[in-house]
Parts: C-alpha cells; structure tokens; sequence
C-alpha cells in the first residue's frame, strides 16, 4: 500500500508526534522538521501554499484534506509536490496516525518501520478472530500498546476498551496483528515456527529497523538517578588476599592458546585446583587495572560524570557491571562456600551460604553441563544493571549479555594458558543466587556460570570433546 491510498481512508489522520514541529526555518527558506531532542530535519525548501497543511498535520487531518488545502492554496502542481513532502515526512519516522470516527479518537498508529503505511480492513473482522501469537498489550505510562514484532506499526489507545471498536479491529487486522479463527496455529512457516515470543521480541528490540523506540547511549536517567559506582561496594567480612598470574606462565603464543581451547566437562578430582589457580585466572580475566571520571553528555545538552574501569574484557561503554562470585566446591586452601571477587584489591570475601545452598550451586551446574561435570569451582556472574540501563535505551539487557559473551571467551582463554579448564552453562538459578546473597535481583542478579576445574588428562576412556 502507498501513501496516495491514504487519500481514500477518511478515517485515517496524519499528525507529527508529540514533542515535535513541522515549521518554517529560522531564514524563511526550508521546511523543518524539528525533534524533540533538538535535532533539526530539513524537508524542502519552504512554498507558502502548505502553510494551512501544515497547521492541519500539527492538529491531526486525513491526507485528502491536507491535500485539498494546498489545492485550493496552490493548484494541483504544488498539491502533487506537497504529497511528495508528506511521503518524505512520513518516512522520517515522526509521524502517527489516529484513528477517528464520528469525531472520537479510538486509537493511534504509531509506525515503527520505515516502509509502513496505515490501511483500514474493508469489513470488521469476526470476533472469532484473535491476536496472533507475537502480538501483545502492555502498559507505557497512562496508555496501552498493542505491538508485535512481525508488523510494522504499534497501536496506541487510552482504553484497553477500544480494542473491541470496529475501526480499531478492522486497523488491526489490516496491519497483521489478527490472526483468522479458522487458520491453525502451526500452519505458520517453519522458520517463525522456532522462535519462541519472547526471544522474536527482544531480537527486533535490539536492532534498528524494527521499531523507532530511542536506542543506544541516551543516557535517559541523567538529573533523575545517579549513576552507579564503577567499582562495586565491597562486602563485609575478611579479605583473603589472592596472587597474581605469573608474568610468563611459559611463552605460548596467543594462536597456540586459541588452538588449544575446548570446553571441558570432565575434570581431575585426584587434584582439584588451587586458590594459587584460582588467583591466576581471575587475574587474567576480570581484574580493575585502572579506573576513571569521564564527562557525559545527553543528546538534550544534560550532562554529568560517569566512572569507568578498564579490565581484561571489553566491555559495551566501559561500564563492567559485572560482577564474579565464585561458589567454591573443592579447592586447595580454599574453604567450601561462596565468596565474592572483589575486582579492585584482587581478593575474595566469604558470603555466609549453608552447604546445602552450595551444593544446590554445584548440583544445578552439574545438570546443566549434561550430569557430565563435577564442578571444583562455580563462577557465578552477576550483573549489576543500573550501570547499563543508566546509560543505554532498549539495548541495555542485550549490552549485557553481550558483555557475558566476552567474559566467557576470556575466561576460557585465561584458563587455557594457565593449564585450567573451563565449561559455560546457559541456565543457572537466579533465585537461589537471591536468596543466598539477599540481593535484589533487580538490582544485581546472575546472567551466567562458568564451571572451572584442573584439566583431565585425555586418554582412550575420556575422548576430548567441545561443547556443541
């Protein structure tokens, strides 16, 4: 469908969203339009023709009104060259469309990719027919969105009531979010077939394209919440102090270290790893080598200060919000518990958990490994998400796992080098890491594991394998 079809759609009104302005420019010659943000976008050089179209968008006109006031204006020339304006305004993103009927607005669309164009469906589907199985409604702020990732626009409406409105169904339908009573429910093509609803949702979210919600470091929190510290408050109890890796644990080129990395599952229990070890990796891993206040700033012009460290991973904007927590089982030296790294002194304290909630630990490790592992050491990473969430918009919890990724590399490379072997898991129990530590998990709560042992010597009986 096309713009020019929103000239058959009365009930169809164009307006720029809230926050912005469709104006004339400073020196009298451009249309603008103007962002909320302070961003300028420049339309086409001004023609006085559209100035009563223009206030018309400002409050909300279907497009055959638009066009007639540039007509009676103009002639059909500069109407013709206005629609071509419109078309260009349109795709900027920063236009929505109300749906109003009998002088009540029903509902909004609200584009949210960039080739979208708003239809009505000729009849009012059957109330037999449902939303689609990506589709959902959620609360944002005094409105309700219905949104999914499959269509290409999100309808706004004041009350969840106007979903039974036959405009708002027929607008439904006609933008995908319906599904037919009579269509079934695995007759959908076998690459949607595999995603599950919400991993299809939160990919959309974390890629441009797919919907026009700010994204990126917008820094939305700024004059509202502090920002988190870079370095994490230290835990009451007793330090133990660990060593450092060695300068040279023995000249292996970086190549030889990649070559040699496997995921391994099975470890040596005759000589579980020592605190020595355990010192050396979480060294070459996770440990602050410097930290530092640098200056942000909003794209609004807000500006405040922001700690950042610099470790062994990278890590999205420097903001290292993560956080180790080694759940020791067997380790020379090393009492059996749970114990917090504290990145800045390159030491651990003990967190008071009861054997029973350490062997939880170890024994859901154990089954997500496939009952292959005997885990020595659990490291269990925890995120601390103000630091992200401060900083970015609808990429954050993406950022963060992200951020897991290239820990684990890293972990698994350190390991490599100092004779170690490593095994990342993908489930482990936020709940129980709750409970034992009394953290708010909102606050600061697991995305990963990491099971770390003494490396297996391989023979006949134990082939070496790689995770899958």
């Amino acid at each position: 469908m096309g713009l020019e079809d929103l000239l058959n759609e009365s009930a169809i009104r164009l307006r720029i969203r809230l926050g912005c302005a469709l104006r004339r420019s400073e020196d009298g010659h451009a249309l603008i339009l103007e962002i909320g943000d302070g961003r300028i976008v420049r339309l086409s050089d001004y023609v006085s023709h559209y100035d009563a179209a223009i206030d018309g968008i400002a409050n909300g006109a279907p497009l055959t009104e638009l066009r007639d006031l540039v007509v009676a204006s103009g002639g059909e020339w500069n109407a013709i060259a206005f629609l071509d304006q419109v078309r260009v305004l349109c795709r900027t993103g920063f236009v929505e469309y109300p749906l109003v009927e009998t002088g009540t607005e029903y509902a909004v669309i609200v584009p949210q990719w960039a080739s979208f164009v708003p239809s009505i469906a000729p009849r009012t589907p059957p109330v037999e027919d449902r939303l689609q199985r990506f589709a959902c409604v959620r609360r944002s702020g005094n409105a309700w969105l219905v949104e999914s990732p499959l269509c290409g626009a999100r309808l706004v409406l004041a009350d969840l009531s106007a979903l039974d409105a036959p405009l708002v169904r027929r607008a439904l339908a006609a933008a995908g979010f319906l599904q037919e009573a009579r269509v079934e429910n695995d007759s959908c093509p076998d690459a949607l077939k595999l995603w599950e609803f919400q991993d299809l949702l939160f990919h959309t979210h974390q890629r441009r394209g797919w919907h026009r919600d700010m994204l990126g470091a917008h820094f939305p929190f700024v004059g509202e919440i502090d920002p988190s510290p870079a370095e994490r408050p230290s835990w009451p109890g007793k330090r133990i102090r660990l060593p450092r890796a060695p300068v040279d644990s023995g000249g292996e080129s970086f190549a030889s270290v990649l070559e040699r990395r496997r995921t391994a599952r099975r470890f040596d229990d005759s000589r579980p790893i020592s605190v020595q070890e355990l010192g050396a990796l979480l060294d070459r891993s996770a440990r602050i080598r410097s930290a530092r206040v640098v200056p942000v700033a909003t794209p609004t012009g807000q500006s405040a200060l922001f700690e950042i460290t610099q470790r062994p991973y990278p890590s999205a904007g420097a903001c290292h919000e993560l956080e180790i927590y080694p759940v020791v089982a067997r380790c020379a030296d090393l009492a059996c518990g749970v114990y917090h790294y504290d990145a800045s002194h390159h030491s651990l304290v003990r967190i008071p958990a009861s054997d029973a909630d350490v062997s939880r630990v170890v024994a859901d490790a154990k089954r997500a490994s496939g009952d292959e592992a005997n885990p020595q050491v659990v490291l269990a990473i925890a995120a601390r998400f103000a630091r992200v969430m401060w900083k970015y918009r609808s990429i954050g919890y993406g950022n963060i796992l992200r951020n897991t990724g290239a820990l684990y590399q890293t972990l698994y490379l350190a390991a490599t080098e100092l004779g170690l072997s490593a095994c990342a898991i993908g489930t482990g129990d936020s709940a129980l890491f709750a409970r034992i530590t009394g953290l708010d998990p909102l606050v600061e709560g697991t995305v990963g594991e990491c099971i770390i042992g003494r490396t297996l010597q391989p023979d006949a009986r134990s082939p070496e394998r790689d995770a899958p």
